[in-house]
């Protein structure tokens, strides 16, 4: 019988070499999904997925990379789920999908006829061979990826690490890059990301994460739940594209041998997606008990609570309770739970309140892109206590976490202090002179929360702005964050100028009463009570405008003293620096509103009263002007001017700002009188 086989297989060889395309007869793996899977296949996955979102401006360059190179998905956890996914609608939409899944074996989704084609030549290759046929020493992979199909990699499997390590299998990150050093067109890895949901992770994992797997990772029944429950909430991200040249032609892999090589670009890439994925989910939630006893037991406060002891001769017990006090009042304690309902409740009052926000899309992608290196400082103007609100609720509906965001210490009042602790706020108070351990203790909880990787918002004018006027910076928060960062609590700082405007404050008539003289009014329970008659005003329009970020890390690159070398003064003037170019950055991207540039005209018009076309003269006479300075206008100037004018100037009737002479209903609008 073996001889048989032997004389069998002698002949096959010899078939193989008078007719070398015999061995494609082999080439049917389960590994692949072919073109066309099927009408019906297609239409139930097309359905399946139908609530997943897809985020489409991540996405356009696809095909642009696919024309240049070959394109290799690359996902962390090992999953069919994500495979058929990507597969499926990616096809849909035209954009290069994964036909082929480096380790997966895929059969229930293949047509009937090419399960039998694989079956018939696996045991035709076993009877020739005695084994199975692997893709990637017959070259398998590497001729479908030339001949322009795409695939998937997953970093992480269950078993993995034993299958390279233990069984000695092809690693298919080290067969990449093998396959890369042998071609001239670019490998590019495509990281991608799929979010069940947006909730950071806690540091304790919950019974139901044990019996049905993560959120990051979830088991099946977990992930059908949160698909069917939440559909529309699932949505994938698209991370930076590694180009595998490039990589593999930096300096410091050259000369590496290729084990080294796989293992660094396996690193690389799990970071980038941790990295990508804390820059939506925020970092891992730890509790408030645990917060305090990072901070205390930490050996920078540690020490300087002893020297503090020491020199004031208190004992050290009291100084720690002292330090545990000043955490109670100012930590923040994030709760994503009242972040959601507070989430619908602030969608309710804008809508009820504003005519819609504008947002600088590009200018928030630039700022979500960059976040991925370090924590993001967010620094607005201040003109209202809608700001801080506003942005956080920016940041949670555009997949970000909602930043830490420092608030006055008149802010802590019941019951509002507790809800604003929960979205985030930790309190300052408005001076730290002669409060030495409060300052040491303060810049410990900031330094914590960059070294967590959390984002914290502050404002760098120091209160609200009562003429719309920007501040002249107030340089102290800007000096503890930056001297977290000499003392390495993060790789790079990310600051982001924001404009926030109004075509109306909220808080006007009280702004107005202060530029008269009168008192401030301390707030209260009772002011968020009064705040109710709010609700029957409009505001118009909010609007929204992000400067480029500035890193830290490259800005400092222009100074010739590293950070930790800068003496003093050197460091002061950094600080300096920096706090103008932030106020001067959000200068630059100011909106002129609708209302201030009609206000401006009136206030202008050398006489008492004027008609609408002596009012859109000088409106004209603006407009020209801000044009040629390249100032950036609201979009309903720019789309239509003459009715915008219009608009504000019947609300500014209404609010009896002006008068209008011009009674007869029956008068053209540009013959209307009106007067101040």
């Amino acid at each position: 019988m073996l001889k048989w086989i032997k004389s069998k297989q002698e002949k096959y060889k010899e078939k193989q070499e008078i007719d070398p395309t015999v061995q494609d007869d082999y080439d049917h793996y389960f590994c692949q999904l072919p073109d066309n899977i099927g009408a019906i296949s297609s239409f139930i996955l097309k359905l399946f997925f139908s609530g997943v979102k897809v985020i489409r401006e991540q996405t356009l360059d696809l095909n642009s990379l696919h024309k240049e190179g070959i394109v290799v998905y690359v996902t962390k956890y090992k999953s069919y789920f994500r495979y058929l996914f990507y597969y499926s609608r990616y096809k849909q939409d035209r954009l290069p999908f994964p036909q082929i899944g480096f380790d997966y074996i895929v059969v229930i989704w293949q047509p009937i006829s090419r399960i039998w084609k694989i079956v018939f030549s696996h045991i035709k290759y076993f009877i020739h061979n005695f084994g199975l046929p692997d893709p990637y020493q017959r070259g398998y992979f590497q001729k479908e990826l030339l001949n322009g199909r795409s695939a998937l990699l997953s970093l992480v499997e269950q078993r993995g690490f034993h299958r390279r390590f233990i069984k000695a299998k092809t690693d298919p990150v080290q067969y990449l890059i093998e396959m890369q050093q042998s071609i001239d067109r670019p490998i590019f890895l495509v990281p991608k990301l799929m979010f069940f949901d947006k909730n950071p992770h806690r540091s304790m994992p919950s019974i139901i994460d044990f019996l049905f797997g993560s959120k990051e990772n979830p088991g099946k029944m977990r992930r059908l739940f949160m698909l069917f429950k939440n559909p529309g909430k699932v949505f994938v991200e698209t991370s930076e594209p590694i180009n595998l040249k490039t990589f593999l032609s930096a300096e410091e892999n050259q000369k590496r041998n290729i084990d080294y090589q796989a293992l660094a670009l396996r690193r690389k890439l799990l970071s980038q997606i941790n990295r990508h994925r804390q820059s939506i989910t925020g970092p891992v939630l730890k509790s408030r008990l645990e917060m305090k006893e990072n901070i205390l037991t930490n050996e920078r406060l540690q020490s300087f609570m002893e020297q503090h002891s020491q020199t004031r001769d208190i004992p050290i017990q009291k100084v720690q309770k002292e330090a545990s006090a000043f955490l109670d009042e100012m930590a923040a304690n994030y709760n994503i739970i009242v972040i959601k309902l507070a989430s619908i409740t602030l969608k309710w009052f804008l809508n009820t309140l504003f005519d819609g926000v504008t947002i600088n899309e590009d200018g928030l992608n630039r700022v979500k892109n960059i976040s991925k290196k370090g924590p993001v400082i967010f620094i607005p103007c201040h003109k209202s206590h809608i700001d801080y609100l506003i942005l956080s609720y920016l940041m949670y509906n555009n997949n970000m976490p909602c930043p830490h965001v420092a608030a006055g210490k008149n802010l802590s009042f019941w019951p509002m202090g507790p809800i604003f602790r929960w979205g985030g706020a930790f309190f300052i108070r408005r001076t730290f002179r002669g409060a030495v351990l409060y300052s040491k203790v303060f810049s410990e909880y900031i330094h914590n929360l960059l070294n967590e990787g959390f984002n914290i918002e502050f404002f760098i004018e120091g209160g609200r702005s009562r003429t719309g006027k920007l501040i002249l910076p107030k340089l102290g928060l800007l000096s503890i964050l930056l001297n977290a960062y000499k003392n390495r609590a993060c790789e790079d700082l990310i600051f982001s100028p924001i404009f926030i405007g109004y075509d109306r404050v909220l808080e006007e008539s009280s702004y107005l009463h202060e530029i008269e003289g009168k008192e401030k009014q301390p707030e209260s329970f009772m002011q968020v009570i009064k705040a109710r008659k709010f609700l029957n005003k409009r505001y118009g329009r909010i609007y929204i405008q992000f400067h480029d970020p500035i890193s830290l890390k490259d800005l400092l690159l222009q100074y010739g003293t590293p950070i930790e070398d800068m003496p003093p003064k050197e460091f002061n003037i950094l600080c300096r620096n920096l706090g103008h170019r932030i106020i001067n950055a959000i200068n630059n991207v100011s909106v002129v509103t609708p209302h201030a540039i009609v206000a401006a005209s009136v206030l202008n018009c050398a006489k008492k009263s004027f008609s609408f076309d002596h009012l859109m003269s000088h409106v004209e006479t603006y407009l020209n002007y801000l044009l040629t300075q390249k100032a950036k206008l609201a979009d309903t100037l720019l789309l239509d001017n003459i009715n915008t004018i219009e608009r504000v100037l019947d609300i500014y009737v209404q609010r009896k700002f002006i008068d209008k002479v011009t009674k007869d209903p029956n008068v053209l609008l540009t013959d209307v009188l009106f007067k101040v």
